[in-house]
């Protein structure tokens, strides 16, 4: 990789991170990677928080059936799916 090359992955990567801030007040990041941010549920006094879906270029991947994702975070996880779509590389 050049350093160009470098800077612009840095960049889309920051890029990425803060979008995937934007879900917290609904769930947590457990991480963000170049393919894939990993949501977790929101810990509660009694339960601990779940790995509840992933977000990948491609889709979401389910891991709780039948969760439903929160309305207000649909539009931020359209937001992270559009960033996958357009690669740091292009």
């Amino acid at each position: 990789m050049t350093k160009e090359q470098e800077k612009l992955f840095d960049r889309w990567y920051q890029e990425l991170w803060y979008l995937a801030q934007e879900l917290e007040p609904y769930y947590d990041i457990d991480k963000v990677k170049s393919w894939s941010v990993f949501v977790w549920t929101k810990d509660t006094e009694t339960e601990e928080g779940k790995n509840v879906f992933d977000i990948n270029d491609d889709g979401i991947v389910m891991y709780i059936k039948d969760h439903k994702i929160i309305e207000e975070a649909k539009p931020i996880i359209e937001k992270i799916q559009k960033h996958f779509k357009n690669k740091y590389y292009k």
